[in-house]
């Protein structure tokens, strides 16, 4: 693992003693915008979403509807392009 993931994950991890938080994600009014071109093609457009802790959610839709992009914002791997994103209670949406 490099130190750049190394550094992010070690950022997320939370104190459960100072930390109460009673939902596992939250996203909140997110949008997410790719440039194709000349074009930019909206993937998410205002989503909101909050997973309470110890809930099972399973994602589901047809293709294009931007599971895939939700998945990788939740995963950090990508970067919002308006909204905010909480994992464990950290605001993620922030990171580089």
């Amino acid at each position: 693992m490099s130190k750049a993931l190394n550094y992010n994950i070690e950022s997320l991890q939370v104190d459960k003693n100072q930390a109460e938080y009673t939902n596992c994600i939250e996203i909140k009014n997110v949008i997410k915008d790719y440039k194709m071109g000349n074009f930019v093609v909206r993937a998410l457009d205002r989503t909101t979403l909050i997973i309470p802790k110890t809930k099972l959610v399973v994602i589901l839709g047809p293709s294009g509807s931007g599971k895939t992009t939700l998945l990788n914002l939740i995963g950090a791997l990508d970067n919002a392009t308006q909204g905010k994103i909480k994992v464990l209670g950290k605001n993620i949406s922030d990171l580089s």
